[in-house]
């Protein structure tokens, strides 16, 4: 297992470096088109996957495929959620993480260069300048995935969802997509830095139509239900 796992990180490390570089060089010569950096990240994330021994097993990519805004909203079990969904889903989306992910050297740079934003709650006039900023995008037609719970669960059962995580789908009537993540909490639990073969499955639900009446159980039961599903 420790082999294994130094042998991940390596990887993961220098696709990191080789993939930023690429979409560097490819943006420079206009090669690689607009979403190069979103591109690029699939890539990566099917390489990283692979190395760490890890399988996805996807279904309902086509709940995926209709006109207008939309939202994604997934529960959050370990780190290699993210490499999983993007990996699964390979349309453009961003994602709306925790500022500490930007500190972090090369990656947190390139994030950035691929549309991903942070939220500092303890900011408040920084946390509404970014939220009206992601509220114009998603308008636009950006979509964009958001962890309702906030943080990773502990245990793999899906948290309460923090107060006004749906705002901005709600606000721009965009429809809920919402998505079960099961399997990832036995890759890297949260603290251990051991990475552990396994299958993630990810199902992906119907869209669900936003309302000012729509409550976050409704959408929390429904992300319990995909994630039971096999």
């Amino acid at each position: 297992m420790l082999i294994k796992t130094i042998w991940a990180y390596f990887a993961a490390l220098m696709g990191v470096f080789y993939w930023t570089l690429s979409a560097i060089i490819q943006s420079r010569l206009g090669t690689g088109g607009g979403d190069i950096y979103w591109k690029n990240s699939v890539i990566w994330a099917g390489f990283f996957l692979r190395v760490s021994g890890i399988k996805v097993k996807v279904s309902g990519l086509n709940n995926l495929d209709f006109p207008g805004t939309k939202v994604f909203a997934a529960n959050h079990q370990s780190n290699y959620d993210i490499p999983c969904l993007m990996s699964s889903i390979e349309k453009p989306f961003s994602f709306i993480v925790k500022k500490e992910l930007f500190k972090v050297p090369i990656m947190g740079w390139y994030m950035k260069k691929r549309g991903d934003v942070s939220v500092d709650r303890k900011n408040p006039r920084s946390a509404m300048k970014t939220l009206i900023n992601i509220s114009k995008r998603i308008s636009a037609g950006e979509v964009f995935l958001i962890f309702p719970e906030g943080t990773r669960s502990l245990d793999g059962k899906v948290g309460e969802f923090k107060k006004g995580s749906l705002f901005l789908a709600v606000q721009n009537e965009a429809k809920i997509i919402p998505i079960g993540i099961s399997g990832s909490i036995n890759i890297q639990k949260k603290g251990s830095y051991f990475i552990r073969p396994c299958t993630v499955t990810i199902n992906i639900g119907p869209p669900i139509t936003p309302a000012k009446d729509l409550e976050n159980e409704t959408i929390r039961r429904t992300i319990i239900s995909l994630m039971a599903q096999k």
